[in-house]
């Protein structure tokens, strides 16, 4: 029984879940052991569930050594203390074990951020590097603010200060020398500062200085880069004071375990996961259904979010469009439909949901088993991920809109639901990743809820220039 106490500490994190359930009969010898109370004591309905479910049982011990784990690396023990009560009572209104492992699972996911720490990163204060066109005392400051000059050279030195501000707040929230950075941009302001030939001189300067910044917060030694995220115009997104966006925990982990992975393809088919996260980044257990049985609950599957469109017309042509993809899938036997209990839109609450999965992403991109030929076809795996039909229904009288699409591959992050997705860049090794997440955005306009995807990070793929040819 000590070995198996030892399985259970080392959990599913270190070994494939179906050995590790294979592993449990022989662990339990008939009788439930794991949990990290006393099931002989046990009194309430969830405690008693707890203790007949192997892995619920197992689930409690593995929370119970993040939870003490988590109180003695955080650094507000007391709020871990509120928040696990708070944990508790929601678990204890669970009136089945796939409830209670669902929470389980996400609590863990928490108190994981907790123990490995990583912290949000805010944009940096750059207000000294803003122009006070009040005090305007150099030729570049007086274009830039529109006090002489042409109209061509104040617009044209004010856009390249304008981008010059994001660029320097993403350098300090990634470089590892921050003060370097900070000294290096006054000394760069005196440069600019001192250009006679304004235009000329300026502009030499802004470039160079752009390529500086760059060159602090690029990890040419990582395949998976973090990078700001951009608009359609390929600048970085700002808010409206003109910040970039902050750098959210879920970003730097999936940046770590992203580059565990550097000496195989694009994760094009499949977000993997490195056995150090496998406690923080996880997967919905998804229970597969047979798709031949439900090709009826398919097409209501496929409908449902165009159901609520203008165009009465529009979920029908959706199925006519999708019908011969799955077709094909299921003749070549590739086909998956699978259901599970999943808070896509992170309302606090876990519906039904399918996931749908064609099953032909290594069949279009042949490439994949060779990275002597990677890039030209690759792109996301097809998955089709929603609510059940019923739910969407609710969801659109509830909220305006939901969207009218389906949701690419889902992964859970600190309690929360995101979903991940690449596709091929414009250079031929390119392939940036997207990790977004669905959540309640309120339009302060109308005060109308919107259920929708917001962008958290971007990762460029590039392989090694040996890998690459």
């Amino acid at each position: 029984m000590e070995d198996c106490r030892m399985r259970n500490k080392i959990g599913r994190s270190k070994i494939g879940k179906g050995l590790f359930l294979a592993l449990l009969p022989l662990c339990l010898g008939g009788r439930v052991e794991g949990a990290s109370f006393d099931c002989s004591k046990a009194t309430t309905p969830v405690e008693k569930l707890i203790c007949a479910t192997p892995e619920s049982s197992i689930l409690d011990e593995e929370l119970a050594s993040a939870y003490t784990e988590a109180l003695k690396k955080a650094r507000e023990p007391a709020l871990v203390k509120q928040k696990q009560r708070a944990w508790l009572k929601e678990r204890n209104l669970c009136n089945d074990s796939s409830c209670i492992n669902d929470h389980y699972r996400q609590r863990l996911a928490v108190l994981s951020q907790v123990i490995t720490g990583f912290p949000t990163i805010f944009p940096a204060d750059i207000s000294e590097f803003k122009i006070d066109c009040a005090k305007a005392d150099s030729k570049a400051k007086k274009i830039i603010c529109k006090q002489d000059g042409s109209p061509l050279e104040q617009e044209w030195l004010a856009r390249l200060d304008r981008e010059m501000l994001p660029e320097l707040q993403w350098a300090l929230m990634r470089g590892r020398d921050k003060q370097k950075i900070l000294d290096t941009q006054r000394q760069w302001q005196q440069k600019r500062d001192t250009c006679e030939n304004a235009l000329g001189c300026v502009v030499d300067v802004y470039s160079k200085r752009r390529m500086e910044l760059k060159a602090t917060w690029e990890r040419p030694d990582q395949c998976y880069v973090l990078k700001p995220l951009s608009d359609a115009k390929d600048k970085p997104q700002v808010d409206a004071d003109g910040n970039v966006q902050t750098i959210e925990p879920v970003c730097q982990a999936m940046e770590e375990n992203l580059n565990q992975f550097c000496d195989q393809p694009p994760m094009v088919c499949g977000l993997q996961v490195a056995p150090r996260f496998q406690q923080l980044i996880t997967f919905p257990e998804w229970t597969p259904l047979g798709p031949e049985a439900n090709l009826v609950l398919i097409e209501e599957f496929i409908k449902a979010p165009r159901e609520d469109s203008p165009n009465k017309k529009a979920p029908q042509k959706m199925w006519e469009a999708e019908r011969p993809k799955i077709e094909a899938a299921l003749a070549a036997k590739r086909l998956t439909f699978s259901e599970a209990r999943l808070d896509i839109f992170n309302l606090g609450t876990l519906q039904l949901a399918y996931r749908l999965d064609y099953g032909t992403c290594r069949a279009d991109n042949p490439q994949l088993a060779n990275k002597d030929e990677w890039g030209r076809r690759a792109k996301s795996a097809p998955i089709k991920i929603q609510h059940a039909p019923a739910v969407i229904r609710q969801l659109f009288k509830d909220y305006s809109p939901i969207g009218s699409g389906t949701v690419q591959e889902t992964f859970l992050y600190g309690g929360k639901t995101y979903t991940y997705w690449m596709m091929r860049g414009e250079e031929q090794y390119n392939y940036p990743l997207y990790v977004n997440r669905h959540e309640r955005w309120v339009n302060p306009v109308s005060l109308e809820v919107h259920l929708t995807e917001h962008n958290k990070c971007r990762f460029d793929y590039q392989p090694n220039k040996e890998e690459s040819k």
